[in-house]
């Protein structure tokens, strides 16, 4: 493989055609886990993408502890995807936050950078592992399609109801299945 690679001009690398490994991959290529990082982050920042190094994480099989992987706790043994409950706090004080500050103000009127706009996308990440959040998700997009301004969403009681509900679905956080079905 590596001769046919060099006989045509490119890198004899191993790696060198997998810039797109992710902390699932490196936890499966554990004795290559270092050479397997430092080429994807050599791609990476070849192509100019944003990322984090201090939220990389590898989960190898059976590991006590378990890091968030893209946002999400993959659960290996049981086959399910949840948020991690930082993410869950995190995204229900967001959800808090947005619902004080409609209380606050006399026209309920919240901040869209940095708080509505902030909570709109943490709930549509939130959505991948609790598909039950699409429901609340469209009809709150229904009550506000009215109510939003350039810097100002107005968040009207009807929508902070939704918004209510929606924690309690982000509190429950049931996860979704990795696997459609369980062996016999």
């Amino acid at each position: 493989f590596i001769q046919i690679r060099r006989s045509a001009g490119a890198s004899g690398h191993i790696f060198t055609q997998f810039g797109w490994f992710d902390d699932n991959s490196l936890g499966c290529l554990s004795p290559f886990t270092s050479l397997a990082k430092s080429t994807r982050y050599e791609f990476w920042r070849e192509i100019n993408w944003e990322w984090e190094k201090d939220k990389a994480a590898t989960n190898l099989y059976g590991a006590e502890k378990v890091n968030a992987i893209v946002g999400f706790d993959i659960f290996v043994a049981p086959r399910k995807t949840k948020l991690p409950p930082v993410k869950v706090d995190k995204y229900s004080c967001k959800i808090d936050e947005v619902i004080s500050q409609a209380e606050a103000h006399p026209r309920a009127l919240v901040r869209n950078e940095g708080l509505f706009d902030t909570m709109i996308g943490q709930l549509v990440h939130s959505s991948e592992v609790i598909p039950d959040l699409w429901q609340s998700f469209i009809e709150l997009m229904t009550i506000i399609r009215d109510c939003r301004g350039p810097v100002y969403t107005r968040c009207p009681p009807a929508a902070r109801r939704v918004l209510k509900q929606m924690i309690k679905c982000v509190k429950d956080n049931p996860g979704i299945p990795l696997t459609p079905y369980s062996r016999r």
